[in-house]
């Protein structure tokens, strides 16, 4: 008898959360494990080892200021913040954290 796996896709909503860096632990001298966290990350979902995050770094008061009216995959003629993909590497939904390990890079 043989059973067939599917593949199901699971699209959450998007929603914008601010987040405060909790803590930065050096792993290596290239490698880092950022912890995010604060109330707006309730409700957020991570389920599978295929989820990710978009981390949108603001650097100026122009970027800061578009992040209002920013809509996702909706043109934009304005000043456009750097963005990230990340893979969450721990949700802990109870403490309100989560965690990323990632390389060091400069964000420009």
């Amino acid at each position: 008898m043989s059973s067939q796996q599917t593949i199901h896709r699971v699209s959450h909503d998007i929603k914008r959360r601010q987040l405060e860096v909790l803590r930065v632990i050096d792993l290596t001298p290239r490698m880092r494990r950022i912890t995010l966290g604060g109330p707006q990350l309730q409700g957020f979902v991570s389920q599978g080892t295929d989820d990710h995050v978009k981390l949108i770094f603001a650097q100026t008061a122009e970027e800061q200021a578009a992040l209002e009216t920013y809509v996702p995959g909706a043109p934009s003629d304005g000043p456009s913040p750097t963005m990230r993909d990340y893979t969450p590497r721990r949700y802990d939904a109870k403490a309100g954290e989560i965690g990323r390990a990632s390389c060091r890079e400069r964000v420009s």
